[in-house]
């Protein structure tokens, strides 16, 4: 019993010693559900086209001691479909699963970076891919494209956007391929 009570004793010394310093505000998490349609004519190809996307994600928001909000971690799934609209020929798009990571840095900056398999269609010959490494820079001045590794179909025709009808261009391989 005595032993016990030393070291109980010895414990509580050492923490009245020790500062207790503030911890980080914990994370919290959300699930976004999201669908957008992306309609337009591909000019690479003279096809229009209509791009149906529904995608979930997980998404974590991490926070400084202070309760400033320093990074959000996505975790991106998509179920699409891509529609020829000239013949009503609709192929399916993914499941793709990709994961984001948002950055607030300390200069004022936004660094995102998305990592995995953004578009995928898969119709025999006729192969679209989007996949590998993207990372953006936005501010101060113009965004600014860090890198783009991997085969990026979609991607490498405009990196800055998600929702511009000019990436439909990226699927002409899928209806004439």
């Amino acid at each position: 019993m005595r032993r016990l009570l030393a070291i109980l004793s010895a414990a509580a010394m050492v923490t009245t010693l020790v500062p207790v310093t503030a911890g980080a505000v914990p994370p919290t998490r959300q699930t976004i559900e999201l669908t957008n349609t992306i309609v337009g004519f591909a000019a690479d190809c003279g096809i229009n086209m209509q791009w149906d996307i529904s995608l979930t994600v997980e998404r974590t928001r991490f926070f400084d001691q202070d309760g400033n909000l320093v990074r959000i971690q996505d975790q991106v799934r998509e179920n699409n479909t891509i529609t020829n609209l000239d013949t009503g020929e609709t192929l399916q798009e993914g499941p793709d699963s990709f994961q984001q990571r948002i950055l607030f840095n300390a200069d004022g900056s936004v660094t995102v970076m998305a990592i995995g398999l953004s578009v995928l269609v898969n119709d025999g010959d006729a192969i679209v891919i989007d996949a590998g490494r993207l990372v953006l820079l936005f501010g101060p001045g113009a965004p600014e494209v860090v890198a783009l590794d991997g085969r990026h179909d979609l991607r490498e025709i405009d990196p800055l956007t998600t929702s511009d009808p000019i990436l439909l261009n990226g699927f002409c391989a899928a209806f004439t391929g």
